[in-house]
């Protein structure tokens, strides 16, 4: 799909190519580690010597019928946040960029445990908690 962001954005409310998705709606985060959870997936940032991590929840909702795939895939942003060493600190639901903020749609409670599994065994593994 050959769309600028804003012209995707007009036709998928609340979702954007995976190409196109931003930290903050900066930062590209494509390039950063990530964990897949049937059609979620959690992409964190680690910080150096257990001081945190950036984190991006993504919800696969169309495009590809497998897999995440960077020019075709539709995502929506579920969580995003920034964990330091002490723990996660900030935790956002949805995204600006998406227009989702602050609220989920006919949200599954378990894909969104699992995600919450995760994000703890992240803050157990780059954050200096006991």
């Amino acid at each position: 799909m050959d769309l600028t962001p804003e012209q995707f954005k007009d036709i998928f409310h609340e979702c954007t190519l995976l190409k196109h998705a931003r930290y903050h709606n900066e930062e590209t985060i494509y390039n950063w580690k990530y964990i897949d959870l049937d059609l979620v997936r959690i992409y964190y940032l680690p910080f150096e010597e257990k001081g945190g991590f950036k984190f991006y929840v993504l919800k696969h909702v169309g495009g590809t019928h497998e897999g995440f795939d960077l020019d075709n895939t539709v995502v929506a942003c579920r969580y995003e946040g920034i964990a330091l060493h002490d723990g996660i600190r900030h935790l956002y639901m949805g995204s600006e960029q998406h227009d989702n903020y602050g609220y989920q749609y006919c949200p599954s409670m378990q894909s969104n445990i699992e995600i919450f599994k995760k994000l703890k065994e992240l803050e157990e593994k780059h954050c200096d908690i006991q």
